[in-house]
């Protein structure tokens, strides 16, 4: 992978745990420095948090050329998005993040 010029992932992050999503993430930004990095995904929090620039593709056409940024200011108020704090119930988070993610899809 160190000699890949190109790096193409097809859902990187999906069915990961949230934790591990970060984890990764972080990864794929620190290799973007030298590398393209192209990735599918339906997550939307996995955008901003892994690139600056975004392609939109449908039925294999570009439908959208676009920052991240703008793109997230374009969709505010139109994602749903759950965040819960609580203390001891990380088996009740993953519960959650799960059941939404099946129902998101």
């Amino acid at each position: 992978m160190e000699a890949s010029k190109i790096l193409i992932l097809d859902e990187p992050t999906a069915r990961l745990d949230p934790v591990e999503r970060i984890r990764f993430s972080n990864i794929l930004s620190s290799m973007s420095k030298d590398k393209i990095i192209l990735f599918s995904t339906h997550i939307i929090s996995d955008i901003g948090a892994i690139t600056k620039d975004v392609i939109i593709l449908n039925d294999g056409k570009v439908q959208r050329n676009t920052k991240t940024n703008t793109l997230i200011q374009e969709m505010e108020g139109k994602v749903l998005a759950l965040y819960l704090v609580f203390d001891k119930s990380v088996d009740l988070l993953f519960s959650v993040y799960y059941f939404l993610q099946d129902i998101c899809l």
